[in-house]
């Protein structure tokens, strides 16, 4: 006698064999895919993760993932690993460390998995390889940002023209005999055109800068009143500038390099589709979006600031509307366009987590709104610019190294009015030979770092070599300081060209402090 006992086994089968068709079919993505257990140890890991990162599924499995790949910031890290076991799921960018300590950009999507009982047991992660992607689009950027440039050279020419009239006309009347009345006016106006020059120089170096700046607080209503500084004195004087502001407009969170390049690209659009003059108007407003309002590709509820920028221009045709938008898409004639400047404007507006939409009606203008994320903190105040003379010197011995002999001459007679001693120095060769004579008596020096034959950083070096621990500036119109520590490094200081003599009596004294 014997028992045979059948137990039906099929679903347990199929459900092997779907396990078994899910991993090849993952294996085979080429997106980076692993699994990790609740405790972040590798339990499956991709052909695709193998080629991003260079570690084997072999050496993987059973591995930490935060120690595969390392990341700067594990506080993040944490707070993700949080969110996915409260909300299932994670959506954002990483920057991981491949098995040859290359820092990649990956955008990452990170699930959470339950078992049949709806317990979760572990984590499945997605993550694209963005590094050239981004570097592509910054570099885009960068060359529509200079395309912008060229198109706004004409004013600035001609704006610039004005500003050096009065400089030189200026500087012949003082060699004429006039009263005291008639010199301080003349000099005030040099030293009032002399500064409205620098301010467009700072304004221009700022916008052609390729270097993505921080993101932090930015205040709109200073962003807007840059753009006027800029647009004021380069548009055609047959278009009005009109730039309307709410006087209690909400912080945003972003790049303001990239939202001037915005407003830019936007205005110089709405100047094309002007040729025979018009207005242009620039209005901010602080907005509001509600649950009931969302749906689709709409941003999600929220503090929102939303600037728009208006011409009653030629406007656009509504079978073209759709793709204004679209990378080399232009409308302008051969060789006055690339077609980047509304893409990149798009691209810029979204990575700041917001909108940009247009409205338009032929022959009677186009309307650019741009939505921003506000910040939910107060945008810092600018400090208020000090009235009180800077301290003097007291007969301290200052080296001055520049190339360009009226910056020296200018700064020595400056140092010298202020009480104290300067050497100068007409390039880096001849800095470092005054500094080997004289570095008893040095207790600081100001080194320009745009130099034929020995530049500031060569100069640096050679000077610390000589007498390692005397302070340093840096000056330079081009180049710029370190965001993180405020100077160029192996410096103490950063002043920026032009400086004025203030400027200079104020860096010099914190120095020497």
């Amino acid at each position: 006698m014997f028992t045979v006992i059948l137990k039906d086994v099929s679903e347990r089968e199929s459900g092997r064999t779907r396990i078994r068709e899910q991993n090849a079919i993952l294996a085979r993505i080429r997106d980076a895919v692993h699994v990790r257990d609740l405790d972040g140890r590798v339990i499956f890991w991709n052909e695709g993760a193998e080629k991003l990162y260079g570690w084997t599924a072999q050496e993987a499995l059973g591995k930490y993932a935060f120690e595969l790949l390392k990341s700067s910031d594990n506080a993040a890290d944490a707070v993700i690993r949080e969110q996915v076991n409260l909300l299932g799921a994670w959506h954002g960018e990483r920057r991981p460390t491949t098995r040859d300590n290359r820092e990649l950009l990956v955008e990452s999507r990170r699930s959470l998995i339950a078992d049949d009982n709806l317990r979760p047991v572990s984590q499945l992660i997605i993550d694209i390889d963005v590094t050239e992607d981004r570097l592509r689009q910054q570099l885009e950027r960068r060359s529509q940002r200079l395309e912008s440039i060229g198109t706004l050279a004409s004013g600035i020419a001609h704006d610039l023209n004005n500003v050096l009239t009065p400089i030189t006309m200026g500087a012949k009347l003082l060699k004429r005999p006039a009263s005291d009345g008639q010199r301080n006016e003349i000099i005030n106006s040099i030293t009032a055109s002399a500064e409205r020059g620098a301010g467009m120089i700072r304004q221009l170096l700022a916008f052609a800068g390729g270097t993505p700046g921080p993101r932090e607080a930015v205040n709109v209503s200073e962003l807007l009143e840059e753009a006027r500084a800029i647009l004021a004195p380069t548009l055609p004087k047959t278009i009005t500038l009109n730039i309307e502001l709410n006087a209690m407009l909400w912080p945003v969170r972003g790049d303001a390099t990239e939202l001037s390049q915005v407003l830019m690209n936007l205005s110089i659009n709405a100047r094309d589709a002007m040729p025979n003059g018009g207005r242009l108007s620039i209005e901010a407003s602080n907005t509001t979006v509600r649950k009931d309002q969302g749906g689709g590709d709409a941003l999600p509820p929220g503090r929102y600031v939303q600037i728009s920028v208006i011409d009653n221009g030629i406007g656009i045709a509504p079978h073209l509307i759709d793709k204004v938008f679209d990378p080399f898409f232009t409308t302008k004639e051969q060789g006055k366009g690339t077609g980047l400047g509304l893409a990149t404007c798009m691209g810029i507006v979204t990575h700041h987590g917001g909108a940009l939409s247009v409205e338009s009606d032929v022959n009677h203008g186009t309307r650019f709104n741009v939505v921003l994320p506000a910040e939910q903190q107060p945008a810092p105040e600018s400090l208020p610019v000090a009235t009180e003379s800077p301290c003097l010197g007291s007969g301290e011995t200052i080296l001055l190294v520049d190339d360009e002999d009226s910056i020296l001459q200018m700064s020595k007679a400056t140092l010298e009015f202020s009480g104290y001693h300067v050497l100068t120095a007409n390039g880096g060769l001849q800095a470092l030979e005054v500094c080997r004579h004289n570095q008893q008596q040095i207790r600081a020096v100001i080194v320009d770092m745009m130099m034929p034959e020995m530049d500031g950083l060569q100069t640096i070096a050679g000077l610390r070599q000589i007498k390692p621990n005397v302070p340093i500036i840096a000056s330079s119109g081009l180049r710029k300081p370190d965001q993180s520590s405020g100077a160029i490094e192996g410096t103490q200081a950063f002043l920026p060209k032009p400086y004025s003599d203030d400027q200079l009596l104020a860096t010099l004294r914190q120095v020497l402090q």
